[in-house]
């Protein structure tokens, strides 16, 4: 079932809790192929906190675990968004458009990207985490 967005969360029954990043930041610094290309980083961490705070809204409170995949290629992109119980869930505009920032970010940067992988994590005190891997033509 999806919930009409002008109904506000709190009618949704969607969870609004704050997402962390736990010392991501560190961790692609040391290990992402594409460090190469200063700044891209530091650009591309807001705009994964805005895409998991668009994800966690197409979640309702009781599930645990979201996933959300980008995969671009020939200049197109595709995701797809599931959680625990919503096997197919779709985008609202404002996370297609977080989307499209940060496709247009690495176009802008050079990257190569051609996938994304963002998968979410509900811990037992209700704060969310999340994970991320990322690939990139010619370079994996």
């Amino acid at each position: 079932m999806q919930a009409n967005p002008e109904q506000g969360h709190a009618a949704t029954g969607r969870d609004t809790t704050t997402l962390t990043a736990r010392a991501r930041l560190v961790v692609l610094r040391k290990t992402n192929p594409v460090s190469e290309f200063p700044g891209l980083i530091d650009e591309q961490y807001p705009m994964d906190m805005a895409i998991g705070g668009h994800v966690l809204r197409h979640v309702y409170e009781h599930e645990t675990s979201a996933e959300l995949s980008i995969t671009v290629q020939n200049k197109q992109i595709q995701f797809n968004l599931t959680s625990d119980d919503q096997p197919i869930n779709i985008p609202d505009d404002e996370l297609v458009q977080a989307i499209c920032e940060l496709v247009g970010l690495h176009e802008q940067h050079g990257s190569g990207l051609s996938q994304a992988v963002y998968q979410y994590q509900k811990d037992p005190d209700g704060s969310w985490g999340f994970s991320s891997s990322y690939q990139y033509a010619g370079r994996n």
